[in-house]
């Protein structure tokens, strides 16, 4: 029997799903929100500062998840609404995750990841790859995650300055990276776009940041990410729009 694909990824039973993936990621915010709250209270924190934490903590969380937006819309358009908000709903801000493995499983499957390109062979191959990819994580994070105190408590006790030092390095390698693929590697396929946005967020976050120092308002550092992706869309959106004519 043949099946579409689209309608099989967006069924009744995806979004069921889909419902109970998402369900589960509100439960869990709230009841961390709930034990922070209380735990706050009981070493001392004053309510000024949790509610200082707390709208520092919602400001910075709003530009990754305008981000994440974003991406959702993308993968809504190529693979349906059920299966974004799945994806979404099991790893956080995980889109350009999703994008990579969902590129990937398209390559496998030999089809392209369009609405167009796709068949059911090619959606199951990407499914399966996202939820696969995902298994490490789930071990480490269930089994490891007990370990971890105990680890960074015997790490510091030797060398407590070698955390923050591992931190940083990670932080900078990490982002370096990040930096090589929209930066670098777009340009040798002929991919200016991405670079100038790329470097329009950079050079916005420096002056943003320079700013806040200027007017002695470190406040406004609590919208940097936003800012810098807000001005690196808008950049390779105009850059874009100018080498296609």
């Amino acid at each position: 029997m043949e099946y579409d694909w689209y309608q099989v990824l967006t069924s009744p039973g995806m979004w069921i799903i889909a419902f109970i993936t998402v369900g589960n990621t509100i439960v869990q915010t709230v009841l961390m929100f709930r034990v922070s709250k209380k735990t706050a209270g009981k070493i001392g924190l004053k309510k000024e500062i949790v509610g200082q934490t707390i709208k520092t903590a919602a400001i910075s969380a709003f530009g990754p998840a305008m981000s994440s937006f974003i991406g959702m819309v993308v993968l809504v358009a190529a693979l349906g609404g059920a299966v974004a908000y799945i994806r979404e709903g099991a790893g956080i801000g995980s889109i350009m995750f999703e994008f990579m493995i969902a590129g990937s499983g398209a390559a496998a499957a030999g089809v392209d990841l369009t609405r167009e390109g796709m068949t059911l062979i090619g959606a199951s191959t990407i499914l399966w790859g996202m939820a696969l990819c995902c298994v490490p994580w789930i071990i480490t994070g269930g089994i490891g995650a007990r370990s971890l105190p105990k680890l960074k408590d015997s790490f510091l006790s030797k060398e407590p300055k070698m955390m923050a030092l591992v931190s940083t390095t990670a932080m900078m390698g990490m982002f370096s990276k990040l930096g090589i693929d929209y930066a670098y590697t777009p340009i040798l396929k002929g991919n200016i776009a991405t670079p100038c946005s790329f470097v329009a967020g950079a050079v916005t976050g420096f002056l943003w940041i320079k700013l806040a120092e200027k007017l002695k308002k470190p406040a406004l550092k609590q919208y940097l990410i936003i800012v810098c992706i807000v001005v690196g869309m808008i950049v390779g959106q105009l850059v874009r729009s100018a080498t296609a004519q």
